[in-house]
């Protein structure tokens, strides 16, 4: 077992039930660790975690069935020399953990849906990142609309680059619809009213129109 030396360790589509996390203990120069689309991880199988002796800088956690506890949890235990952190739907425990633990994290990256809790954006005020990455995926405008609404009022100044990916699948029409209204009106208010220290924008859309039989992947733009 390459203890001493790995230093980039990924699962993917793994069940931890009933399974220990014990032996990444002993990863010392563990830098990247992902989980995706993975599950059975249950919070007392965390624990052995605040025992590890790496200094993790990057944390992907991405598409995974367990409860938002189990990420706060690996947050708080791993999160100490973390730069780069990737989550889903952060709730405001996840949040509050971030900033608790996270002090030397850079780029946050965030994958949102429909079901995202906008009580949770007043809380991004706080976060002391430099780079805010989200994708949000959606099926109706009007859920985008109180999204951006809220998030341009919740940025911090420190943020400097951020880049916001949009996924959406609709009907035709609505997709048109979608499109002007985020170009024309959304975007133009999130310039308008956030604070003027950004580096960086992207704003990058991808939407798909449906013709027929098939999906078209048809608009993507960066500013």
């Amino acid at each position: 077992f390459q203890k001493n030396s790995l230093v980039h360790v990924e699962f993917t589509s793994t069940n931890f039930s009933n399974v220990s996390l014990k032996n990444l203990k002993g990863l010392y120069n563990l830098k990247y660790l992902r989980f995706e689309n993975c599950e059975g991880i249950l919070l007392d199988q965390c624990e052995v975690l605040k025992f590890t002796s790496f200094k993790l800088i990057e944390l992907p956690l991405k598409c995974n069935n367990w409860i938002v506890d189990v990420t706060s949890l690996m947050i708080k235990y791993l999160g100490a020399s973390l730069q780069r952190l990737s989550v889903d739907n952060p709730t405001i425990p996840l949040i509050e953990n971030v900033l608790m633990f996270c002090s030397k994290l850079i780029c946050l990256k965030i994958r949102i849906n429909n079901h995202f809790d906008l009580s949770v954006l007043p809380f991004f005020k706080n976060l002391r990142i430099r780079i805010l990455n989200i994708n949000f995926t959606l099926n109706n405008l009007n859920n985008f609309n109180e999204f951006f609404k809220n998030l341009v009022n919740n940025i911090p100044i420190n943020i400097s680059n951020i880049s916001i990916y949009i996924n959406s699948r609709n009907s035709t029409r609505s997709i048109i619809r979608f499109y002007e209204y985020i170009r024309f009106r959304e975007f133009k208010a999130f310039l308008e009213n956030s604070h003027n220290d950004f580096k960086i924008i992207n704003l990058n859309y991808i939407i798909e129109l449906e013709f027929k039989n098939f999906w078209y992947v048809g608009i993507r733009q960066r500013v």
